[in-house]
């Protein structure tokens, strides 16, 4: 678990796990992972990825191949992975909802 923060669009939260994922035996991609315990994998969700996605990269320098919900409950597990170019147009909707926010309570 790691802080992140973009001073460029003033924002931060928490991720959970940055790591390597496999798609096949041959090909790893390094991955922002988000640990999930409600009853499903909500849009709203990978709107969060996206932005700590982008804080990461923003803090770190360091780039990054993808991002993943993984959900856990009641025994059972999930998962939705979403590639870098997913995760840019999910950016752009965040930062508009990020936006409204501001508008209406800063």
């Amino acid at each position: 678990e790691t802080h992140v923060l973009s001073e460029s669009y003033r924002f931060a939260g928490t991720v959970d796990c940055i790591g390597w994922v496999s798609f096949n035996s041959s090909h790893r991609v390094k991955v922002l992972i988000d640990w999930k315990s409600s009853k499903s994998i909500f849009d709203h969700h990978f709107l969060q990825i996206a932005a700590y996605f982008f804080a990461y990269e923003e803090m770190t320098g360091d780039r990054l191949d993808g991002a993943c919900v993984v959900r856990f409950r009641d025994g059972r597990s999930e998962h939705s992975c979403l590639q870098r170019e997913d995760l840019e147009r999910l950016f752009s909707v965040f930062l508009s909802a990020l936006n409204i926010y501001r508008w209406k309570y800063e």
